[in-house]
């Protein structure tokens, strides 16, 4: 049967799919890049946003009337999954099947037996399985997910709920994962969890986080390292130092800081202060300068004065993020911040994302004219669209647009020569 993947929502998502992907190919099903050729339309939903949410559901309204005209399996996957659980086939009749983020391994199997006897399906559970990472769709590229799920319970976020408790994957079991990329010409992998760096604490035993991107050197050949995402918390200066020894580790770091403000964090369980977390930006940029840095940006959340807000605008300015996820706050099932009594009214918050949002930008640009002259190598992911010029980026995570040509998957050497949009230009050096 051919299916296709619709995807919202974070890295993890996107790291499912390729996972899915591999997994149907597996079974003998191909994968199509057109909906309407699709016997299998998989939707891979996040929870973490009302925003997100909305637009589903309009895409649902959408295949409904799709399923008047002709026949084919609609699977609905993912946080909202997890969230609503067998709420959605009462709402939506239909949905052939639900998969919950712990029973994705159960796809198969349940594609399977819906093909054998109709009617609605639903798959949740609590037990996650490690699914065998597949390769993105950028050439040379692959997530490798090395723990699932969230411990930290911020008030505003939903994830505990949807994807359970952190549950590491046993390092050996990623080495070989590793190896087993590298095999099939990945250049390039991104350690995947909703916090890295708490990673093997379930385990009780070796390594930690910073044990196992040793062990990953030591014991893997791939070129680049790269992961997602930290906490603040437990993002520690020794990280850091292990990162700074090896050139084959990311030069990217993504510190999700929500808000500037002391009270405001405290408000969200972020259990770390606004000064602990600018210690740790002192070390990234004092071990390693030439580094990008961005981070996470939440307004609107309950109780935000103007001059909670005021203190967000100033630790922009003081940290001078290349890049920022800004996001206004919205009510998420099951949070304690939902029931708070003190909500920001929508107009206040979007006005402070408006505001975010410009100071961002042009943080951005004047941190990009300062690039203008460096020579990096970069990977090679793909064709621009508008004039087939190469697209690559930088272990820094910066892309680049090169009038040249070269194979994808492959690193060439470029001299950065201006910028386009959020993008820089170069030119070839060497392949």
């Amino acid at each position: 049967m051919t299916f296709f993947i619709e995807v919202y929502g974070c890295q993890m998502n996107v790291s499912d799919a390729d996972n899915i992907r591999k997994m149907l190919a597996g079974c003998g099903h191909t994968e199509t890049e057109h909906e309407e050729a699709a016997q299998i339309i998989i939707l891979l939903t996040c929870a973490v946003r009302s925003s997100a949410e909305e637009r589903i559901q309009g895409r649902l309204g959408y295949f409904k009337n799709k399923k008047k005209s002709r026949n084919f399996l609609l699977i609905f996957c993912g946080c909202i999954a997890e969230e609503k659980k067998g709420g959605i086939l009462g709402a939506y009749p239909f949905i052939d099947l639900v998969i919950g983020t712990s029973e994705l391994h159960n796809l198969p199997s349940a594609i399977a037996e819906t093909e054998k006897i109709s009617g609605q399906k639903i798959f949740t559970g609590d037990d996650y399985h490690f699914l065998s990472s597949g390769k993105s769709h950028i050439p040379g590229q692959a997530f490798v997910t090395i723990i699932h799920g969230c411990s930290n319970f911020c008030t505003y976020c939903i994830v505990p709920y949807t994807r359970g408790r952190e549950k590491s994957r046993t390092a050996d079991e990623i080495i070989t994962e590793i190896n087993q990329l590298e095999a099939e010409g990945i250049k390039e992998i991104t350690l995947l969890g909703q916090n890295v760096n708490s990673y093997g604490l379930d385990l009780g035993q070796s390594p930690d986080f910073t044990g196992l991107l040793k062990k990953i050197i030591n014991e893997t050949n791939i070129p680049w390292v790269h992961f997602l995402t930290s906490h603040p918390k437990d993002f520690s200066e020794k990280l850091v130092c292990v990162l700074a020894e090896n050139s084959r580790l990311t030069r990217y770091f993504h510190l999700p800081l929500q808000s500037g403000s002391n009270p405001v964090l405290s408000a969200m369980n972020r259990k770390y202060t606004i000064e602990q977390y600018l210690e740790k930006i002192d070390f990234i940029k004092k071990y390693i300068p030439d580094c990008t840095l961005s981070t996470d940006l939440l307004t609107g959340f309950p109780g935000e004065s103007d001059e909670d807000f005021n203190e967000t605008l100033k630790i922009m300015s003081a940290v001078r993020f290349d890049r920022a996820f800004m996001f206004k706050y919205s009510r998420r099932t099951f949070t304690r911040a939902a029931e708070y009594n003190n909500q920001v009214s929508a107009e206040i918050a979007q006005t402070r994302l408006e505001q975010i949002i410009s100071l961002q930008t042009s943080i951005s640009r004047e941190n990009m004219q300062k690039k203008i002259g460096g020579i990096w190598t970069i990977l090679v992911s793909g064709k621009s669209r508008k004039n087939g010029n190469i697209i690559g980026h930088s272990i820094h995570q910066r892309q680049v647009v090169v009038p040249a040509a070269a194979a994808t998957g492959e690193f060439i050497k470029v001299t950065v020569k201006g910028i386009s949009g959020e993008t820089f230009t170069g030119e070839i050096i060497s392949v």
